[in-house]
């Protein structure tokens, strides 16, 4: 009786101090942690536009031109999406009280250079665009675009897009570009969504992508867009311009995590940087997309990133808001990367007809996983109560023994 009392007592103190390390470690990281640096979010589409073709189709587009500002005290971070030519993301950081500038009738006129400037000159600044998707046939189930045995290209500034004011949701600063129509593909789609977070935060749905104040998350979907061959399966080219610097060049890193709490199976992460220094900007993200929109463990398949491909001369559209914004007397440095979308043996891209694939845009370091406040406090009271009942037991039957070892020899007068 008196042991069985002994081990309810035990169990009731690692519950205990479980409860309070998990509650202490959750404040720390949803209360100070999560208020260090936030910003406040604005959005806007088409900013200051007077021009007919920004309310309406034109040429079979729409305009769209959305500008996100992430408003901190000592900087502000401006998000510029746009699906005017190649699908582009612009972040540009500035002072505080620095104002977008962008002239109308320069930018609708063949993307003139000068048409998108800010009141003072950036802190930084850099672009990523969406320039090629590939088809590429696989027979030999491979997953990789460097043994395709035929291609199929599309040039995503040939693209035409719908109005993106009809999914844009100010409570959240996000929306949605999607493809409007295109030769051969009227019955699919192709969709770009984007969320800015001004603050510490983890996306609720696989990859479950971690945020920081000074980054974005875009995805860019596949949804019954026509392969071309028997077994097709598809490829992005992404392309990152940034400012000519002295620096170090821009690189692709692979990271290997702790663990896969977040993310199942998968314990490794991209980095794609424009450089080293605090204000340097990157696309990052898991090597897993997921062919069915639930995101399930089931839908994942894995992404291959290939090789760094550095242009002497930038070889960007011309039709992009990185024209009208960097080829202002600047002297701008561009590099390539693709990533293709699938795995040996998941049926090809027709066993779904949709893939999806997440990643993050941002300023300064990516956000790293690391081990959460649950798994901590498992590990604490796992590991570190047993150690310290163990230590203190033993000290105290040590106390013991010698207590009693004084009281067995009496006195001597």
């Amino acid at each position: 009786m008196i042991m069985a009392v002994h081990i309810d007592s035990v169990k009731n103190v690692h519950i205990l101090v479980f409860l309070i390390i998990f509650m202490c470690s959750s404040w720390w990281f949803h209360t100070v942690k999560a208020q260090n640096g936030d910003r406040k979010l604005k959005m806007e589409l088409n900013p200051n536009c007077t021009e007919e073709s920004c309310k309406m189709a034109r040429t079979r587009t729409y305009n769209n031109l959305v500008h996100v500002q992430a408003v901190g005290v000592q900087d502000t971070i401006h998000y510029l999406w746009s699906s005017i030519g190649a699908p582009t993301i612009i972040v540009a950081k500035t002072l505080p009280d620095s104002k977008l500038i962008v002239n109308w009738k320069l930018l609708l006129r063949n993307m003139s250079a000068g048409a998108i400037t800010f009141t003072s000159q950036p802190l930084s600044a850099f672009a990523v665009i969406f320039t090629k998707l590939w088809d590429f046939n696989d027979p030999d189930d491979t997953g990789s675009l460097t043994n395709a045995s035929n291609l199929t290209k599309y040039h995503m500034d040939s693209l035409t897009w719908n109005d993106f004011g009809k999914n844009m949701q100010m409570n959240t600063t996000s929306g949605v570009f999607s493809l409007l129509n295109h030769k051969g593909a009227n019955n699919g789609s192709l969709v770009l969504w984007m969320r800015a977070y001004g603050s510490h935060a983890r996306a609720e749905e696989l990859p479950k992508l971690l945020h920081s104040p000074d980054s974005m998350e875009f995805s860019f979907k596949i949804d019954k867009f026509p392969g071309k061959y028997l077994a097709s399966r598809f490829a992005l080219e992404v392309t990152v311009l940034r400012f000519m610097e002295a620096a170090a060049d821009m690189s692709i890193e692979t990271h290997k995590n702790l663990d896969d709490e977040y993310t199942p199976g998968i314990f490794k992460a991209t980095h794609y940087s424009t450089g080293e220094h605090n204000d340097a900007g990157y696309v990052a993200w898991k090597p897993v997309c997921y062919a069915g929109a639930r995101h399930t463990l089931e839908e994942d398949r894995f992404t291959t990133t290939y090789g760094l491909r550095k242009d002497a001369t930038p070889a960007l559209p011309q039709a992009s808001i990185a024209h009208a914004f960097f080829m202002t007397g600047m002297k701008p440095q561009t590099t390539s990367v693709n990533i293709s979308f699938g795995m040996e043996g998941d049926g090809f891209y027709k066993a779904s007809s949709y893939l999806d694939w997440n990643a993050l845009v941002g300023i300064g370091q990516p956000p790293e996983d690391h081990l959460s406040t649950l798994v901590i406090s498992v590990i604490t009271a796992g590991v570190g109560l047993p150690a310290a009942l163990f230590l203190f037991g033993g000290l105290a039957v040590g106390i013991k023994k010698l207590v009693r070892r004084q009281q067995t020899y009496p006195e001597i007068d």
